[in-house]
């Protein structure tokens, strides 16, 4: 009795070291898989541009490269959406990651639309072969100093002068870093119009390298005529989607 005693005792610790061992293996696989994806979360090394690009945009952009490209030298992406903003801020990120100090390869995508500042910095940031875009983004570039509207005339003819010599300068860094000449994109950006080009143009044309292609929308079967809730706001007829009774 005495020895059966001892016998299931000596079985019950085990059990209850077999049931410690495994949940202790069950925590360190959960804590292991936390850690695997917060690693992995780090190791996308991801800076978002998104809004109006302003000096405090900025400053949180160029902080955040430096932070990344001191950590090492995987890539950095950055991903765009961005109507734009100051053309010096822009200037600043391209050169930031563009100084021979600068070793995390850089890539850019256009995740939503890109205008002005934003645009050119998806163009320029980047080497050729690291630029991407959605399939249903869209990319607009124009001259700089639009915004030039009223002062004195000295301040004018200044504010003129100024816009021109940055424009020439981006005008020579677009023709290296697209497939476009000078004088292709002075045709283009003529009488200070905005060039309005979808990711398949901007490819076309050298401006980004890749397009992200989107998963198939898995929709529904097709309908040969509008529910009348919907036929009822349009504001004339249309027989063939809305016939009547």
């Amino acid at each position: 009795m005495f020895k059966q005693a001892q016998h299931m005792f000596a079985v019950a610790v085990m059990s209850t070291g077999l049931v410690a061992s495994q949940q202790s293996s069950q925590a360190e696989q959960l804590q292991d898989n936390g850690s695997a994806q917060e690693e992995s979360l780090d190791d996308q090394r991801v800076i978002y541009l998104t809004g109006t690009l302003d000096h405090e945009a900025g400053d949180k952009i160029l902080s955040k490269l430096d932070e990344l490209n001191a950590e090492g030298n995987e890539p950095i992406t950055i991903r765009i959406n961005s109507a734009g903003g100051l053309s010096s801020v822009a200037s600043a990120i391209i050169t930031s990651v563009r100084r021979a100090d600068f070793q995390s390869p850089i890539r850019t995508e256009c995740i939503g639309n890109t205008s002005s500042a934003a645009s050119v910095i998806l163009i320029l940031a980047a080497d050729k072969g690291s630029r991407s875009a959605s399939e249903l983004c869209r990319i607009s570039i124009h001259q700089p100093g639009r915004a030039i509207q009223n002062g004195e005339l000295g301040e004018l003819q200044n504010a003129v002068s100024g816009a021109e010599l940055i424009w020439e300068g981006r005008m020579q860094d677009l023709a290296m870093a697209t497939a476009l000449s000078e004088d292709q994109l002075r045709a283009l950006l003529s009488d200070g119009q905005e060039l309005y080009i979808s990711a398949e143009e901007a490819q076309q044309i050298g401006m980004i390298d890749q397009i992200i292609r989107l998963r198939d929308h898995q929709g529904g079967q097709d309908i040969d005529v509008l529910p009348e809730s919907l036929c009822a706001r349009l504001s004339y007829p249309h027989p063939n989607l809305c016939p009547e009774d």
